[in-house]
């Protein structure tokens, strides 16, 4: 039922909409008889605009947060503070699967609650003074973080009645909740000292303790240390020419408690199937059941920690017109907590260890400059530039690879010493000793099954340019976001060239058409590769190791059957250069003056309008590569039949009172 799936794997010589020019018109979707119209005849896939028409989701996100705070000075240079901050949310969500859709032809109804409540409880005490030349400030303090979260779902299936999208409408129901919650208690201190107010020192150290450790009661410890110099204050040497000089150095640890119950072995509410096709779900002919977790609980879990280190120069030239930041920085992640598999005879499928360490190593930079600056009019520029270079240094004794969420038929992402976090793994041809592909006597590359590494999502580097200007009332400011490099798996264009509706499969790349020959090169390499050993050409002479000449035909049988598609191929082929040039923010705003507001009770309004992701430049030949296949998460670099990326126009209306 994915809107992708129905749109692209579609002939394009059957019209989705029917000659319809409204997305809304029953005619595109909707046979005489009302069953869906595709173009399977009500098989296959569901019709798009069936999709966005009879199987609506719907969600709706209701947000309340706010904080108090309470200060009290007893004595001079004394305070004690205490805050209280909650953010507390609720998702309702709906999902209709209408009766004769494809994945549930009976019909089905899921709603779905999400209640989120996060609380901070903060207590501070807080002392200044002046050491003579130097200023000293302390600080210490006690937190008290509450996270709870609460999920129940109603899932109906078996819909009696059409168009009738209630749950007493489904024929057999099925119930879920689950809670969670963490608390976190800590306890903080720091010291700020400046002398002269051109050196500055910052210590502080914070105490953890996490309840989804158990009843272990082990600490998260958090120290760190900063020290900064403005040179131009320490040396007197500031000029027209250099205005600001800074020198910054510090080191850091912060930790990380495991997930919620991955200390211990729980049980589940019991379901048997296979995810392609209806399953059995307890309660079920009013018997209920649970079984055991497929995750084996580990009491043994230690934190997670990252420790980074950093140097950095901040620059003000030209008194302050030009600003330039430049930070170096190395950062080890050890005792990484992840989800490593285990032997199938255990009966489980994983379990959480601190399995690895991982570095990070980069550069960040970042340029400010104010280009004009008049009585009426002002206008500003700045850059960044981010480049960070990332190894898996170790993992746990007898784990060799750790998969990542999402693995697929044509590629997946792991975690493997010495290479890149998420590095992709897939299929691949044959090669040689000097890598060329091998192919057979009829033209064709020789799939191998030994997965090697394809490509690295990870970007070469990440710039942003932007610029600001205001001329009297009016405001503007825009930003280009770059990202240079960062593999993908087209796993969508894969699939396409097997269903025969990718454009290559019509006109190939060597500009072969449909039913003309072409020599297959390999995408690798940049050549045709050469024959495998023991190839004889049609006069039985030994062509093993020559240049591929053997053409091959451009028809179903290359793609369906043979090894040029996704499915039927190694996934090598379908890697992609991920990079972008893209407009990401663009926006012009208009401020009234006093005197347009005199006679009102307004001390202030604005409007204005701004557009997000309105332009985007990239190789890529997917959707926009920004996009994910498993949404928000840490594995990226695949794209199979992802939905595009938005682009929205807000407008604003700002009003002081």
């Amino acid at each position: 039922s994915g809107l992708m799936l129905g749109l692209l794997r579609t002939p394009p010589t059957f019209d989705n909409a029917n000659g319809a020019t409204d997305p809304s018109d029953p005619s595109a979707y909707l046979n005489a008889d009302g069953t869906q119209r595709n173009y399977r005849a009500g098989g296959g896939y569901d019709n798009p605009y069936w999709t966005i028409n009879m199987n609506p989701f719907t969600d709706e996100v209701n947000r309340v947060f706010g904080y108090t705070k309470f200060d009290w000075s007893p004595v001079d240079n004394l305070l004690i503070s205490y805050r209280y901050g909650i953010d507390q949310y609720s998702d309702v969500r709906k999902q209709i699967i209408s009766l004769n859709s494809r994945t549930f032809p009976g019909g089905s109804i899921t709603d779905e609650i999400y209640s989120i409540k996060e609380q901070n409880h903060d207590l501070t005490v807080q002392y200044s003074t002046d050491l003579g030349p130097i200023g000293a400030n302390f600080l210490g303090g006690m937190n008290v973080n509450d996270r709870d979260r609460k999920y129940v779902s109603t899932y109906g299936s078996g819909l009696v009645l059409p168009n009738f999208y209630n749950m007493s409408n489904a024929q057999s129901q099925f119930a879920y909740e689950g809670l969670t919650g963490r608390r976190i208690f800590g306890v903080y201190g720091e010291a700020q000292l400046d002398y002269e107010d051109w050196a500055f020192l910052t210590l502080t150290a914070r105490r953890d303790q996490a309840s989804t450790f158990g009843d272990v009661a082990t600490p998260i410890i958090y120290p760190s240390a900063s020290l900064s110099l403005i040179l131009t204050d320490m040396l007197d040497i500031k000029s027209d020419f250099l205005s600001f000089a800074k020198l910054r150095m510090s080191s850091a640890q912060v930790g990380s408690e495991p997930p919620f119950a991955s200390n211990a072995t729980y049980f589940n509410q019991a379901g048997v199937g296979s995810g392609w096709i209806n399953g059995i779900s307890f309660p079920y002919l009013g018997a209920t059941g649970f079984t055991q977790s497929n995750v084996l609980g580990n009491p043994d879990l230690r934190p997670e920690y990252t420790i980074t280190n950093e140097v950095g120069a901040e620059l003000g030239l030209f008194e302050n017109k030009l600003n330039v930041d430049v930070t170096l920085y190395q950062q080890t992640s050890q005792d990484l907590i992840v989800a490593v598999p285990v032997a199938g005879s255990s009966g489980f499928t994983s379990t959480f260890l601190n399995a690895g360490t991982m570095t990070n190593t980069g550069v960040e930079v970042q340029l400010n400059a104010n280009l004009v600056k008049t009585d009426d009019f002002t206008w500003d520029a700045g850059m960044t530039f981010t480049r960070n270079r990332n190894v898996v240094e170790t993992l746990a004794d007898g784990v060799d690879v750790i998969g990542l969420p999402w693995g697929f038929f044509g590629a997946n992402q792991r975690l493997v010493e010495g290479e890149a976090y998420g590095t992709l793994y897939g299929d691949d041809w044959a090669r040689d000793e000097q890598g060329n592909a091998l192919v057979d006597g009829n033209g064709y590359p020789i799939y191998s099954s030994t997965e090697v590494v394809v490509g690295d999502p990870n970007p070469d580097y990440l710039m942003g340019i932007s610029t600001a200007a205001s001329y009297k009332n009016w405001s503007f400011n825009m930003l280009w976001d770059i990202r240079q490099g960062g593999d993908i798996w087209n796993g969508t264009r894969g699939a396409l060239y097997y269903f025969g509706t990718h454009i290559d499969t019509d006109m190939h790349p060597s500009g072969a058409a449909r039913g003309e020959t072409f020599v297959w090169e390999d995408v690798v390499m940049g050549n045709t590769g050469v024959y495998a050993p023991g190839t004889t050409d049609a006069d039985g002479n030994d062509i093993s190791g020559q240049p591929n000449t053997t053409p091959v035909l451009n028809d179903i049988d290359s793609y369906a059957l043979g090894p040029l598609s996704g499915f039927t191929g190694a996934s090598r082929p379908f890697i992609e250069d991920g990079s972008w040039v893209r407009l990401r923010n663009i926006g012009v705003n208009y401020k009234f003056n006093a005197d347009a507001l005199s006679g009102t009770k307004l001390k202030g309004l604005s409007v204005g309008v701004s557009g997000r992701n309105i332009f985007l430049r990239t190789p890529y030949r997917g959707v926009d590569p920004e996009t994910n296949l498993s949404g928000a998460t840490n594995s990226q670099g695949a794209d199979y039949f992802n939905m595009p990326n938005t682009m929205g126009v807000i407008f604003n209306l700002k009003a002081n009172l």
